[in-house]
């Protein structure tokens, strides 16, 4: 769950469709960073 949430936040990144900043809010908030 918490790897397809990942990958949809850096492709929606990647797409220009999700700011830096609230892909990192996420990235803290879920600590995706070492999964």
């Amino acid at each position: 769950m918490k790897s397809r949430f990942k990958a949809l936040l850096i492709a929606g990144y990647n797409h220009g469709l999700l700011s830096d900043g609230f892909v990192r809010y996420w990235f803290n908030k879920f600590d995706l960073r070492a999964s």
